[in-house]
């Protein structure tokens, strides 16, 4: 089930960034991005356990409002299912919603 972020989920996601990224350290990352205004977060849930998390957050290029799609993460035993696509689909269809005229996404490359 994909939906949007609420207040409760905050341990869960915390919990998923540590699986989906041992070497890296993004809580922060995430917690600042979750107080920025207007910032979307969408989860992928599954039997009560948060597997999946998005983020889009507003901006501007000049006058045109975009948005930056990131951080993504679903949980490492769960991946190549399909929950990221999901996940990106509920945004993309959000921002549209919302006029945004593009996305841009930030993240590693590779």
């Amino acid at each position: 089930m994909i939906r949007a972020l609420r207040p409760q989920d905050d341990a869960g996601v915390q919990t998923l960034y540590a699986f989906a990224f041992p070497d890296e350290d993004l809580t922060q990352l995430v917690r600042d991005v979750a107080a920025t205004v207007d910032t979307a977060h969408f989860v992928a849930e599954q039997q009560g356990q948060i597997i999946g998390h998005i983020c889009f957050s507003p901006c501007h290029v000049g006058p045109n409002p975009i948005a930056l799609l990131g951080p993504l993460a679903i949980h490492p035993d769960h991946q190549k299912a399909g929950h990221g696509s999901a996940l990106i689909k509920t945004g993309l269809s959000a921002m549209k919603d919302r006029a945004v005229q593009g996305v841009m996404v930030l993240g590693d490359p590779a």
